[in-house]
């Protein structure tokens, strides 16, 4: 075992290096952006005002065309220990990659890509039902999975992320917080079931 470990790190540092040598120009283009307010400075997708205002505006939509919307929140597991082991270099690499992959699955522009919470993403998609969303959240954590950011702090050896989610057709009286209070009930409970994965429930309703 401790043979197997001490292989994990050199592979590790050997990501790191080439991070380094490979990913600069990548990172470099990402440089804080100014006067772009809808934007998250790293990752370019939508920062969180901009976020919730759309949900809001979104939610009022839904409610008078009488359509659903998906709140999917994103969490990438035992970040803050890949953040502790490397450089912020590279938690700022791993950001990129899951944002440039969350861009790359919702194309509509009546779907709203959102750095959340410092390691959190979180994706609002409209006019979707259950099924798709199932097919959405397991998508997202196959890509990630894909991604092979290599990770010593996880016990697969890469990055992971665990999801909630939630679908609503929004009702006169409720607000958007009944989505995004079940969207985090379902990714703790994410957390619990050992990570990596995707959990949801049938339509809620308040």
């Amino acid at each position: 075992m401790a043979i197997k470990t001490i292989d994990l790190l050199d592979v590790n540092l050997l990501q790191q290096a080439l991070i380094s040598s490979k990913d600069d120009a990548e990172l470099a283009d990402y440089k804080p952006l100014q006067g772009l307010a809808a934007l998250d400075a790293l990752t370019r997708i939508y920062n969180r005002e901009f976020f919730e205002s759309q949900l809001d505006t979104q939610w009022k939509i839904a409610l008078s065309e009488k359509t659903r919307l998906a709140f999917i929140l994103i969490d990438i597991d035992e970040f803050k220990k890949f953040n502790e082991a490397y450089d912020q270099q590279s938690a700022d690499y791993a950001l990129l990659k899951i944002a440039k992959t969350l861009k790359l699955l919702f194309r509509r522009s009546s779907d709203f890509v959102s750095r959340y919470d410092g390691d959190q993403f979180a994706v609002l998609a409209t006019r979707v039902d259950e099924t798709q969303t199932v097919k959405y959240a397991e998508n997202i954590c196959d890509r990630v999975c894909k991604l092979k950011i290599l990770n010593s702090m996880s016990s697969l050896g890469y990055l992971t992320i665990s999801i909630g989610y939630a679908v609503c057709q929004p009702r006169s009286g409720d607000t958007q917080q009944v989505l995004i209070d079940q969207a985090k009930q379902r990714l703790r409970r994410a957390k619990e079931l050992g990570r990596n994965r995707s959990v949801g429930d049938e339509a809620c309703n308040a």
